[in-house]
């Protein structure tokens, strides 16, 4: 259980240094279970823009969370 609070703060410490708009559609899609038609609108931007914003946001948090992989 303490590993996950560890993680879940490393995640939100990671997705602060990212810029706000990839921040924010990350935590709109993933922690509050937004479609990325209901994202796109909220932002007021484009679907592919979001997606764009998304693919950025996790390959970043990937890199910057690689120890966590149970892969690894």
């Amino acid at each position: 259980m303490q590993k996950n609070n560890y993680l879940k703060q490393r995640l939100f410490e990671e997705l602060s240094h990212l810029n706000q708009g990839s921040s924010t559609a990350f935590i709109m899609k993933y922690h509050e279970c937004f479609s990325i038609e209901e994202i796109a609108k909220a932002l007021n931007i484009k679907e592919e823009t979001v997606k764009s914003k998304l693919f950025y946001a996790k390959q970043v948090l990937s890199e910057k969370l690689e120890m966590f992989n149970p892969k690894n």
